[in-house]
């Protein structure tokens, strides 16, 4: 988000624009399907190993005087496939992969992870296993797939243009809460007005939202749109709507470099009246 700030800040006019790509991954670390994540890696695999035969790994274990040290792993691109996919060598151990074993070791490190509930044995078959330490890597690698393909496509961003002919990156949130599966689960987010927290923390509820919405999203309209539904669900926990559409108002006052270049034209001057119109008629917003 930082680097998306940056170059909204920087008004570069959208006829200096080359080709560029965005996206938005619906489905992230925790919740992505193992069979999914698997054809995904596979196609990954044999996108970099074009042109080559396999990877082939070296590990150097360590000396017998240091059997504490951990050994040293190395891994390149060979051009043509060894007689032996295993060689060893004193300390050196030479192991090739081409892309179906690859596929094979992979499929097995992300699908043997199995949880016991009671009496039942239970297969993780959705979500990145937490107990490898590659599970950051492998995340990155699945969502960088999509990134790529998308990239390929050479499709230009959402850009609004200002009244200062400058291009815009537009980021709205993604909600979980608008998912089917959630559809049906009480989801309670900030504490009751009539709670025994003290009246400091429940007064920061809106500005903490307000900062944490105008920080990940840039397109104003779903701005308004998320504001609006801060302020039913704090109503709804007991919070007066006058008293939040007062701090509301109070957060945009002192905070006018939010959204600035939107605000400086007529559709988004009043954000304000965008979120109250969403909280009469939440149905009409349709993100553009």
């Amino acid at each position: 988000m930082t680097t998306v700030h940056r170059f909204n800040a920087a008004a570069i006019p959208v006829a200096a624009l080359g080709p560029m790509g965005i996206y938005d991954f619906a489905r992230l670390y925790t919740n992505i399907p193992l069979d999914d994540l698997c054809r995904t890696i596979a196609k990954l695999t044999r996108a970099c190993l074009e042109g080559f035969a396999g990877i082939e790994v070296l590990t150097t274990l360590p000396a017998r005087h240091r059997p504490d040290a951990r050994p040293v792993h190395s891994a390149s691109l060979v051009a043509e496939g060894p007689s032996s996919t295993y060689s060893a060598r004193g300390r050196h151990v030479r192991r090739f992969f081409d892309a179906d074993a690859f596929d094979v070791v992979f499929s097995l490190l992300v699908s043997s992870t199995f949880i016991h509930f009671g009496p039942c044995l239970v297969r993780q078959i959705c979500g990145i296993p937490m107990g490898i330490s590659a599970a950051p890597f492998i995340a990155n690698l699945f969502l960088g797939w999509y990134e790529f393909e998308f990239n390929a496509q050479r499709r230009q961003p959402d850009l609004l243009s200002s009244a200062h002919g400058s291009a815009r990156i537009l980021t709205r949130l993604y909600d979980k809460r608008d998912q089917p599966g959630f559809k049906a689960l009480r989801l309670t987010r900030f504490i009751a007005a009539d709670s025994n927290v003290n009246l400091p923390a429940k007064r920061a509820l809106l500005a903490g939202q307000f900062q944490r919405l105008r920080r990940v999203i840039t397109d104003p309209d779903n701005f308004a749109f998320e504001m609006a539904r801060v302020v039913q669900a704090l109503h709804s926990s007991g919070y007066a709507r006058r008293n939040l559409h007062r701090t509301y108002g109070r957060l945009l006052q002192f905070t006018p470099h939010a959204f600035y270049y939107a605000r400086c034209t007529t559709a988004f001057a009043d954000l304000q009246g965008l979120t109250r119109a969403d909280l009469a008629n939440p149905a009409a917003y349709q993100p553009s």
